[in-house]
């Protein structure tokens, strides 16, 4: 009798794992799917605002800074579109690897019971991500124009370090959330 009653308390608990696995495995396909979209939303202003410059500055524009944050380099206004189709490129690669989510490399070995949750959350983080530095970019780009445009007391630095930050916190969370569901 007692033997039956633990087998069921067992079984009870491995179906409430179980469900509150796929409950995560769908929190992080649908986050991924907003920063899939937002992706997309950037690469859209970053065309937007490279197009504009294009358009309306003259050469040269400031290109590369130092580590002050001081102009150390100088660049054609086309040189922007580079930043731009980068941006295009990091909001597909997002949209390939939810298609082919097998393409994504991950620091756990992938089972049956683990496989959903561990692909969800390495497309959340491919996803967050490129996002930040998609971002990173357009922030970029905006500072470049402004200060092409006479812009003074603007510094890269403010846009520049707070985001490597916070692609590099991504980065960890979420590959301390894949290590855990081995």
């Amino acid at each position: 009798m007692k033997d039956g009653t633990i087998r069921q308390e067992l079984e009870r608990r491995a179906e409430e794992l179980r469900m509150e696995r796929e409950e995560r495995t769908e929190f992080f396909l649908q986050r991924a799917r907003l920063f899939e979209r937002l992706s997309w939303c950037v690469a859209a202003a970053s065309v937007v605002l490279a197009a504009c410059a294009v358009l309306f500055l003259k050469d040269p524009i400031p290109m590369h800074f130092n580590a002050q944050g001081e102009i150390n380099g100088w660049g054609s206004r086309w040189l922007l579109l580079v930043m731009t189709a980068m941006a295009v490129l990091f909001a597909l690669i997002p949209t390939l690897a939810r298609k082919h989510p097998q393409t994504l490399n991950v620091p756990v070995r992938i089972n049956s019971s683990n496989e959903a949750i561990v692909r969800a959350i390495a497309l959340h983080m491919t996803s967050a991500l490129l996002l930040a530095i998609e971002g990173l970019l357009l922030l970029m780009m905006a500072v470049q124009i402004v200060i092409a445009q006479g812009g003074t007391g603007i510094s890269v630095n403010w846009v520049l370090w707070p985001m490597v930050g916070l692609i590099f916190l991504i980065m960890a969370v979420d590959t301390i959330r894949i290590i855990r569901e081995r």
